[in-house]
């Protein structure tokens, strides 16, 4: 659980050693670190990001068992019952006054096993976005990354952000699945890009470089 009153540089890392991350053809497993704050998850990402704040809708635009291309990303649904949509103001009821009283990607009632996807334009290591989970039923909506659970949010009065970044590989889809009946949720600002990380040189390499250094010496106390 996300909670914002947590420490606004709180991050902490999920690990998810047995489950299978699927890109493409390739399966691995990903490590994940999350965060509560963009501010500290863009600090960590390290470089340039895209962004989607779907702002270029006018009008409320549903994509219920559809997709719809909003900038790079594609939204998909897998056949919910009642309405997804973009959702402009005034938003649908429950949901006012929205995240930031702009539009954003809202799930009427989405049933348990019904999920929105969040296609991106590749493959990337680094996601965030805002949440509000608005409805006041207890229920929560799973964010997931192929099988790995990576967040999940809550009931929350108040809008919060939630990111992550895979630590040792990259991935191109992103799912909000509900995991009770009648999730009301909504997100907004979608960002997303490739972490900055660090290389450490392999083992081989490093007693190679010592072997060289070693080498070299030799050779001058042999002149």
């Amino acid at each position: 659980m996300i909670n914002l009153s947590q420490s606004l540089t709180l991050a902490w890392v999920v690990s998810v050693s047995a489950v299978s991350l699927f890109v493409g053809n390739r399966a691995q497993a990903l490590t994940f670190i999350t965060f509560n704050d963009r501010a500290t998850w863009q600090a960590a990402v390290g470089a340039a990001t895209s962004f989607e704040d779907f702002n270029s809708f006018l009008s409320d635009t549903s994509f219920a068992n559809s997709s719809l291309a909003a900038g790079d990303l594609t939204l998909v649904n897998d056949g919910a019952a009642q309405d997804t949509l973009v959702d402009v103001d005034p938003f649908v009821a429950g949901a006012s006054p929205g995240i930031d009283g702009t539009p954003l990607v809202n799930s009427t009632a989405l049933a348990a096993g019904e999920s929105i996807e969040v296609v991106l334009p590749g493959s990337f290591s680094a996601f965030g976005f805002d949440a509000f989970n608005y409805d006041g039923n207890s229920d929560a909506l799973d964010v997931f990354v192929g099988s790995d659970l990576v967040a999940s949010f809550p009931d929350s009065s108040t809008p919060e952000f939630i990111g992550f970044i895979a630590t040792d590989g990259s991935f191109d889809t992103v799912e909000f699945l509900s995991n009770t009946n009648f999730t009301f949720n909504a997100f907004d600002n979608v960002e997303w890009g490739n972490a900055v990380a660090a290389t450490t040189p392999e083992p081989g390499t490093i007693l190679g470089l010592i072997g060289l250094g070693l080498s070299g010496i030799v050779a001058h106390k042999r002149k």
